[in-house]
């Protein structure tokens, strides 16, 4: 089931990119190599709209890639959820991005503190 959205191809490889380029910053290989292999994928998709649909996703990325299981779940995941993020934020009401607004300016910050400030008293 493929749906209508106000996503441009541009906006999604942007965003592709950008998960790229955050990810090869990173200490562990794995996630920056399923970013580099979405990339190219959504470069060779005929219709990049296939992504909304994590079944026919799958179906590609298996028929696009010579990679184990855990990869292939990895970038099929990775593809469906960067453009459902994208689709669902393009396609949200004026009604809803403005409580959604008025919520994110509402919010109270949390303060994390350290574990060794717990009391001793509190056992488990």
């Amino acid at each position: 089931m493929r749906n209508q959205t106000n996503v441009t191809y541009e906006n999604f490889m942007n965003e592709l990119q950008q998960e790229y380029e955050y990810l090869k910053e990173g200490i562990i290989n794995y996630r920056a190599e399923t970013a580099s292999m979405c990339l190219e994928l959504a470069k060779n998709a005929d219709d990049f709209m296939l992504f909304l649909d994590y079944d026919d996703t799958f179906e590609f990325v298996q028929k696009s890639l010579d990679v184990d299981t855990d990869r292939l779940k990895d970038v099929t995941k990775m593809l469906y959820t960067i453009l459902g993020d994208l689709h669902l934020k393009a396609n949200l009401s004026e009604k809803t991005k403005v409580e959604l607004a008025r919520r994110k300016a509402n919010r109270k910050m949390w303060k994390l503190v350290p574990a060794t400030s717990v009391s001793p008293h509190i056992t488990g």
